[in-house]
């Protein structure tokens, strides 16, 4: 990595900032400071000493001069032609700065060009593409594939000589100072290679108060001249394609184009940031008019395209018109026959005969697509349930059962298999948000009579309607025993034993909960170095010993990990090795528990006022959820309540509901937080606790936010949250190798269990007789007698039997075997001793 460093170093003579990063271009260590402050020599050595370094990072913004770099991704050019066009265009409108551009080639075929310019922002998305239907099927969750981009204030580029980057004109040392207008020129040349735009909405500023037999906005999107209009305004056509007209806008601009109008598509897009037009977005030629015309005064723009015979104001058909159509069809009468009744009964010409059946059709069909019906005769608006029922299947809606065998089921919405529980509150936001998308234009009712309707009818969104919705089978994405699934935007990390893998939700094609998906874009680290903060987070609450990391990580690991093996239930205790329970808290398990809701469903139950056999106790667990963390239990906790949960399965009770049993394969795993100790006497109890143990390293007085200087998770940046990421790979990883790697309790928190169970002064007594000829045999009332005397105590204020019994527990603690006997030559009598096993 020599001369990685040797780069490195030259940079920073040269006024940059810059940082090591490793094969998958993410920083070594945390970089942000670096965006302030240029790195130390000693801190450079240590960073491009790493094992990791595989490259190097210039950081754009002040720190470096100014540093701007428009990066140019070819990877997801479908022409093959972007750079080459970007770059005519740039010699076309700035023929004397192109040349001085340094433009770097980049590993994947792209390009970064840079400069240093005074007017600074952060990264900014340029021009855009809509995936494909290829791309769709891999990833169906990353619909957008960006083009061009800047990298700025907040942002930094992958710099030569790393492997694949190299300088293909003038180099670094060139770098040119731009002018704000020269930036601007390239920003707006850019633009133009945007295909998606976000089309300009007009429901916003004009909702139209009455129908229209044609909406004048329609028909001028149909076959207004947008064209002229823009040049009756001032902005030029440059050239016209089979598809385009490219124009230039009005004013002085050094740039070629300004902005296009896509006549297939129908909108009129712009690059500049010089008009009253919004760049990267899509106007209709209605649009357009309102703008230019009436100042985006939607309402002023209608009256005016009527006034210039811009569609028409609704004529209403007659209703005895419109029972004399719809008699006379019922009768099967043809349309021509029709026509010359219609004519002769009405007196009306024979053309406003058709129109008029035309418009009573008109009105049937578009009413037989929806789940409403407009009667035209009476003027009424109905719901048609059977329709309403068959659109929410078509819209994903269904029955699942959970349990075959069980009448119970759940309502869910399946989108392009993402799933998730829908209550009656959200399938009435989904008709809500469907009928805010929907075009009234032309029809003799409003959006807001129908949604009167629909707000006024109780039985739409009740129960029993939707039992009519027909059941569905789904096929879903499991952690098997071998293998764990986490699904991210860009994919879903499968984890076994030998490696993790990033595979496509097409290669997948499983049913996930909408929930499970992790909205994050994740870079996996095929490395075996996985700092970060968090990993450096549970290296303090483990004491920085070994045995205690890979003990924490094989459990956070079983977390994670959804499968629930038959042989291991286990329930997961984070508890604090502190002595003293008055000094318990702020220690960090709460954000470990975080850490764990941040990769999985999680319901957090507040175990101050927890009861478990009160009714309702899980009624926010839904089918989704993998992990049940009751936090902060109460002293003496009574821990076998919990047993047929963590074995067998839960039992979910909802007020109003039938409750509905999740089996044991299926049901969350159950995790505890507390200050205090769990009693895990006999084998039954052993065998389901694992507990970790937190140091007293945070404290009240030195929280993790002290330590690190801001908060974990909610200041992280996109690189810390992917190392995050793959250490609890990682941790799954160790886990599906190794299983819970186990750790003897420390002797401070059993010291707190036994004190827990058998109180304070029993401790101090315990631990004065097992160092001092515990292994003589003594007589057990003698002993008993001893401990009450020593402590003040009547046998009132403490049973012999739980004398005997915090004996036993504290012998099984401490490494000791507790034997007894009955002495003949001592009159019969009980006594005991104590035998160090280790």
């Amino acid at each position: 990595m020599s001369n990685l460093l040797a780069a490195a170093k030259k940079y920073i003579t040269l006024g940059f900032s810059v940082i090591a990063t490793d094969a998958n271009k993410r920083s070594i260590f945390k970089w942000t400071h670096y965006q302030k402050e240029k790195i130390t020599q000693d801190a450079l050595a240590t960073m491009f000493a790493s094992h990791k370094t595989a490259g190097i990072a210039i950081i754009c913004g002040a720190i470096s001069g100014n540093l701007e770099v428009v990066d140019v991704d070819c990877k997801y050019d479908l022409s093959g032609r972007l750079f080459e066009e970007f770059m005519q265009a740039i010699v076309d409108a700035l023929p004397d700065l192109a040349h001085r551009l340094v433009i770097a080639t980049t590993k994947s075929g792209g390009y970064h060009i840079m400069y240093r310019c005074s007017a600074l922002q952060g990264n900014l998305k340029l021009a855009r593409r809509g995936a494909t239907d290829e791309e769709l099927i891999q990833e169906p969750h990353d619909k957008v594939r960006v083009l061009i981009e800047t990298r700025g204030e907040g942002g930094y580029v992958i710099a030569a000589p790393t492997d694949g980057y190299a300088y293909s004109q003038n180099t670094i040392r060139d770098l040119p100072e731009i002018t704000s207008e020269q930036r601007e020129t390239i920003f707006e040349i850019a633009r133009s290679f945007n295909q998606l735009m976000e089309p300009v909405s007009h429901q916003h500023k004009f909702v139209e108060q009455k129908t229209y037999s044609k909406s004048p906005f329609r028909d001028y999107n149909e076959r207004g001249d947008v064209v002229g209009l823009l040049q009756a305004h001032g902005w030029q056509v440059v050239r016209t394609t089979e598809r385009q007209t490219i124009f230039k806008r009005p004013g002085n601009s050094t740039s070629k184009t300004s902005g296009d109008y896509d006549h297939d598509k129908g909108f009129f897009a712009v690059f500049t940031t010089s008009s009253i037009f919004e760049p990267m977005k899509g106007y209709r030629p209605c649009a357009v008019y309102a703008m230019l015309e009436c100042n985006g005064d939607y309402k002023e723009a209608a009256k005016k395209l009527l006034a210039m015979g811009y569609g028409e104001p609704y004529k209403p058909v007659a209703k005895a018109v419109k029972k004399f159509i719809k008699k006379n069809k019922q009768l099967g009468i043809t349309n021509e026959d029709l026509q010359v009744g219609l004519s002769k009964t009405f007196n009306i010409s024979f053309q406003d005969a058709g129109e008029d059946i035309l418009a009573y059709e008109a009105e049937e069909q578009a009413a037989a697509g929806e789940f409403w019906h407009w009667n035209s005769i009476d003027e009424k608006l109905s719901i048609i349930y059977i329709r309403f029922v068959k659109f929410l299947q078509q819209q994903g809606f269904g029955l699942y059962f959970y349990d075959k065998s069980s009448p119970i089921f759940k309502i869910i919405h399946n989108d392009a298999n993402r799933l998730e529980e829908a209550t009656s509150e959200k399938i009435k936001k989904f008709i809500q948000h469907y009928l805010e998308g929907y075009d009234f234009d032309g029809l003799e009712y409003t959006q807001e009579q129908l949604l009167e309707i629909i707000y006024k009818s109780e039985k739409l969104f009740g129960e029993k309607l939707f039992e009519f919705l027909q059941p569905v089978t789904l096929d879903f994405l499991r952690d098997t025993k071998d293998t764990c699934y986490f699904p991210f935007r860009n994919g879903i990390v499968e984890i076994t034993q030998g490696e993790f893998k990033l595979r496509s939700y097409g290669e997948m094609n499983k049913v996930i909960w909408k929930s499970d998906i992790i909205n994050h874009h994740i870079d996996i680290d095929l490395s075996d170095d996985f700092e970060c903060e968090f990993s450096d987070f549970i290296g303090k609450v483990c004491g920085n010993d070994q045995d205690r990391i890979l003990n924490a990580c094989s459990i956070l690991g079983y977390m994670l990990h959804k499968y629930k093996h038959p042989a291991f239930p286990h329930a997961v205790v984070f508890g604090e090795e502190t002595e003293d329970e008055s000094k318990g808290g702020g220690t960090g398990k709460g954000i470990l528990v975080r850490a764990l809701t941040e990769m999985m469903s999680a319901e957090i139950i507040d175990g101050k006022n927890f009861k478990i056999d009160k009714s309702f106790a899980f009624q926010r667990v839904g089918l989704d959820t993998k992990l049940i963390v009751i936090q902060d239990i109460e002293k003496n906790f009574d821990f076998k309540k919990f047993y047929s949960i963590i074995t067998e399965g839960i039992t979910i009770e909802k007020k109003n509901k039938d409750e509905l049993y999740i089996p044991y394969e299926d049901s969350p795993k159950l995790s505890i937080t507390t200050n205090y100790t769990i009693n895990d006497e006999g084998n039954h109890a052993k065998r389901r606790l694992k507990i970790m143990e937190f140091s007293g390293y945070f404290h009240p007085g030195h929280s993790p936010q002290d330590e690190y200087g801001h908060l974990l998770f909610n200041d992280w940046d996109s690189d810390e949250w992917n190392r995050f990421y793959n250490f609890m790979f990682y941790c799954v990883r160790l886990y599906l190798m190794k299983g819970i790697i186990d750790l003897d309790q420390g002797g401070k928190y059993r010291r707190k269990k036994i004190k827990g169970q058998f109180g304070e002064e029993f401790m101090e007594w315990f631990d004065d007789y097992s160092s001092n000829g515990c292994a003589n045999w003594n007589e057990f009332s003698a002993k008993y007698n001893d401990f009450l005397g020593s402590n003040d105590l009547d046998k009132k204020d403490y049973s012999i039997k739980r004398f005997k019994k915090g004996l036993q527990v504290a012998a099984d603690n401490f490494s000791f075997k507790l034997e007894q006997r009955r002495n003949r030559q001592n009159n019969n009598r009980y006594e005991l001793r104590l035998i160090k096993t280790t």
